[in-house]
């Protein structure tokens, strides 16, 4: 998570955040999906944030096909606000162009690159406090091989009392300057250790990811089992474009859909459809109330059915999708 403002260009300032206009500090999560035939990025954000970011998607060439609310888990078991989808097929961006683009366009780093550079830190730290143990202490036994140097000579030369007892002191305060650099650097060491014990727990981290990957591959198993079952249920219909993950991933409610598809199958006189004028080889059901799910069909003959799955909003780019096949 980074800090994001919601202007057209987010601007730097310290720390690796961003602003939004006139608007308080907000925490923005992303995860990017692209396991199904869809690909998508899934968000936490406020509404304005959302915008900004599909608008910015699009000024980097980021190909943005549909959004909105998302109702489904993520294939990483998390529930997020927001769905943007941004490919289908072969066209689907990598997973290092959308990582690409929130970290030049937002400063939004992965928790991988964040650990990584907390790790180098610490290292450096910790070289850096070994170094100065080591000037130290070679420091301390110069300063004891001069005072022993000196009572050497004292006794050959028989120097005064007196220059003996101001050499020592002299010497006891510069001992004592290391001894509390000395206590100071043994402070950085204990933190070193507390870091070190940060580093275990990132090893820790590191091993829920894997049981979150685990999750996310079970998951995806879990997607593409619910898509053998339509395909199962209606062996006669051809979805078309990745009608069968807009089914599992868009809509809130899939009952309705189940229901109609059902009915065309085994009994079309009670599907309640028109013809789609821009396609007039296929008609167009829509759910009852103000929802904006779609399910265009054609009749292919003998009791078999083309089936695109959609929203009202893309009507225009089915129409075209339609009409060409």
């Amino acid at each position: 998570m980074d800090m994001l403002h919601a202007s057209n260009l987010p601007k730097k300032i310290a720390n690796g955040e961003a602003e939004l206009n006139s608007c308080p500090y907000i925490t923005v999560e992303y995860y990017y999906d692209n396991s199904g035939y869809y690909a998508y990025i899934l968000l936490n954000a406020n509404d304005k944030i959302l915008y900004n970011i599909k608008d910015e998607l699009i000024k980097n060439n980021i190909n943005v096909l549909h959004y909105g609310k998302s109702h489904k888990e993520a294939n990483n078991g998390r529930q997020y606000q927001w769905f943007i989808r941004v490919g289908e097929g072969d066209k689907k961006p990598f997973q290092e162009t959308i990582e690409s683009f929130f970290t030049t366009v937002f400063m939004i780093f992965s928790d991988e690159q964040k650990a990584k550079n907390q790790l180098e830190d610490l290292i450096k730290e910790r070289d850096y406090i070994k170094l100065e143990l080591e000037n130290t202490q070679k420091d301390n036994r110069e300063k004891e091989k001069q005072r022993e140097e000196y009572i050497i000579k004292y006794h050959k030369s028989e120097k005064s009392v007196k220059e003996t007892e101001e050499f020592n002191e002299l010497l006891e305060h510069e001992i004592k300057l290391l001894n509390d650099k000395n206590t100071e650097l043994e402070k950085n060491i204990e933190k070193l250790k507390e870091d070190n014990l940060k580093l275990q727990l990132n090893n820790t981290q590191k091993s829920i990811n894997e049981v979150n990957k685990n999750i996310t591959i079970i998951e995806t198993k879990k997607h593409n089992i619910f898509k053998e079952i339509i395909n199962t249920m209606f062996p006669d219909f051809t979805f078309l474009r990745g009608s069968e993950d807009v089914l599992v991933q868009e809509y809130d409610d899939i009952k309705p859909s189940l229901h109609m598809l059902r009915d065309l199958a085994y009994n079309p006189i009670n599907v309640m459809s028109k013809r789609f004028q821009r396609a007039p080889n296929f008609k167009e059901w829509r759910r009852s109330g103000k929802s904006s799910e779609r399910i265009y069909f054609r009749d292919d003959g003998n009791g078999k059915y083309s089936i695109l799955i959609s929203h009202k909003d893309l009507q225009k780019r089915d129409e075209g999708y339609l009409s060409s096949i």
